[in-house]
């Protein structure tokens, strides 16, 4: 795990497993590439995951509304086999953002793995968007409390 540069977006970006892509792709209409350099840019924690000289996931937590902020993962088809590396991972990211006031996720509802995914990391749905983003496609709303995480 590494602090992610721009070219990692690049790296990832054809890699990137279908549902991300489609989640990127509903949410701005250009898809996995634009996700990623726009979750780099606006981050203010940004990292990638590597399995040898491939990239396996980008994560990071951007500004979301008001003072709350907004975590995002993307990754590859590799992401389900390091599952339990990335759990770990992100268990103890997550808990170092405890300084932070209030945690959240917005996800295609279509993507079941990134879902099942937050929720074991403390995620809970807290609302359903039923034409959310570029695509009006149906999202959900994770939130993390700080006694969540």
């Amino acid at each position: 795990m590494v602090e992610s540069s721009r070219e990692d977006c690049y790296s990832l970006a054809p890699l990137l497993r279908h549902a991300d892509e489609l989640e990127c792709r509903a949410v701005n209409g250009q898809g996995g590439l634009m996700g990623l350099i726009n979750g780099w840019e606006t981050s203010i924690g940004c990292y990638t995951a590597w399995e040898g000289t491939l990239p396996v996931a980008m994560f990071g937590v951007s500004p979301f509304v008001c003072d709350t902020w907004g975590i995002w993962m993307l990754g590859s088809d590799r992401i389900e086999a390091r599952a339990k590396a990335l759990l770990r991972i992100s268990r103890q990211w997550i808990s170092e953002l405890r300084e932070l006031n209030h945690l959240h996720a917005l996800m295609d509802e279509r993507n079941t793995v990134h879902r099942g995914f937050c929720e074991r990391l403390g995620a809970r749905v807290i609302a359903t968007y039923p034409d959310h983003g570029f695509a009006r496609e149906p999202f959900i709303h994770l939130y993390w409390s700080k006694t969540d995480v």
